[in-house]
């Protein structure tokens, strides 16, 4: 993902014309740091594996043999002027170092400190264009592995982020509007054309704009000078950016969960009656499958079960839309215990309405144009104005197996 300089960075605000349209990138987001592998040694063989191993061939450099001397030519001896072999000394070799070993996703919340499933709302590429910028507002925090382009928007309203920051970017972010409770930690330049930060701001680049900042500027470039943004803290300038949460592995995870949850064999079947899908759930995981047609049909889903239940519903479609939906939710299970899979979706069209669900969609380019998703959203790739409030998947994933 381009990480484009400054003068490109702040010619964002003059940028006309269409955007550009289109699915994601099948094979991931290439060299930016929100891209995804597949950590289940379970699941598909690594690609990299058809590769081989590299190997390196050791340079031990040239000889000084002074002026009546040269370069040999390789397989000759060297000779000292009493032309006797100069013995060759074996190069030194480094130590080798154990590879990183992955963090296991049935363990996440030990490698974060906090549940993924706390971020309010997590894309593992861009959130809104710069031509386009999503708009809005999210209760909770957000963490984007691209780029940021939002206006008109706010952020953590209800001051809900599992960590320090509102805002986890690991590229460029321009950002008009809101955060309302804590700082932004972002991996590339940072462009505030009229923002209120509260808390604290971190980045890799350079920092422009007006507005206001509560807390302290750190930055890996500079804070552009002319340009009416006040700073409540410290500012300092030409520090290494280091990251806190790991936004490769927090797209990773929720890459593999919904892998995960797309291979599960369904537990039971939804019913239909008068236009509305009934589930009834028992104890422990369920898994049931619906179309992306037959549910986008339906003016309503009711979900029954006790509090231990959870409801996994796998969408297999690859193109797949979601409007106005009335969820209803009978008994004491409740949402936080109900996810939406779209794993093999690579466009989501969502609109409308209350949708009271946790929507896990990694692959999808999520068009959101309006309306309200009370849970999180996970998304590919999200373009919109659709506002999401706090809510959050209390589930496991992996719960069928560690019993």
């Amino acid at each position: 993902m381009p990480r484009f300089a400054l003068l490109l960075f702040m010619g964002m605000i003059v940028i006309s014309g269409a955007c550009a349209t289109g699915e994601l990138d099948p094979d991931g987001p290439g060299d930016s740091p929100g891209g995804w592998v597949d950590i289940d040694p379970e699941m598909d063989e690594n690609p990299d594996d058809a590769l081989g191993e590299a190997v390196e061939i050791p340079f031990d450099g040239y000889e000084d043999l002074g002026d009546d001397g040269g370069i040999p030519l390789i397989g000759e001896e060297v000779l000292n002027e009493d032309e006797v072999a100069i013995p060759e000394e074996d190069p030194e070799e480094d130590p080798e170092e154990d590879p990183e070993e992955e963090p296991d996703p049935m363990d996440a919340e030990t490698y974060f400190g906090f549940s993924p499933w706390e971020f309010n709302v997590v894309v593992l590429e861009d959130m809104g264009q710069a031509c386009s910028p999503y708009c809005s507002d999210f209760q909770g925090a957000a963490a984007v592995g691209g780029d940021v382009h939002v206006a008109n928007f706010s952020l953590n309203d209800l001051d809900a982020a599992p960590a320090d920051m509102a805002l986890y970017a690991g590229g460029d972010v321009s950002f008009t509007g809101a955060v309302s409770h804590g700082g932004m930690e972002v991996a590339g330049g940072i462009l505030l054309p009229g923002a209120s930060v509260a808390g604290s701001v971190v980045g890799g680049g350079d920092l422009d704009g007006s507005g206001t900042i509560g807390g302290d500027v750190t930055l890996a470039g500079e804070k552009i000078p002319g340009y009416p943004l006040t700073v409540g803290g410290t500012v300092t300038e030409f520090t290494p950016f280091v990251e806190t949460v790991d936004l490769y592995v927090l797209g990773t995870y929720f890459m593999t969960a919904s892998h995960v949850v797309s291979w599960k064999m369904p537990t039971l079947v939804a019913t239909q009656q008068w236009g509305e899908i009934q589930i009834d759930a028992v104890q422990g995981m369920n898994v049931v499958e619906i179309d992306a047609e037959t549910l986008n049909d339906a003016w309503g889903i009711r979900i029954t079960g006790p509090a231990d239940a959870s409801v996994y519903i796998d969408v297999p479609d690859t193109v797949a839309t979601l409007d106005s939906l009335v969820w209803t939710y009978d008994g004491v299970l409740g949402p936080e215990r109900t996810l939406l899979n779209y794993y093999h979706a690579t466009e989501l069209e969502l609109s409308g309405g209350d949708h009271q669900v946790n929507i896990l969609a990694p692959n999808a380019l999520v068009r959101f144009p309006h309306g309200l998703v009370t849970g999180n959203l996970i998304a590919g790739e999200l373009q919109g104005c659709g506002q999401v409030n706090l809510g959050g998947f209390e589930g496991d994933p992996w719960e069928d197996k560690k019993l």
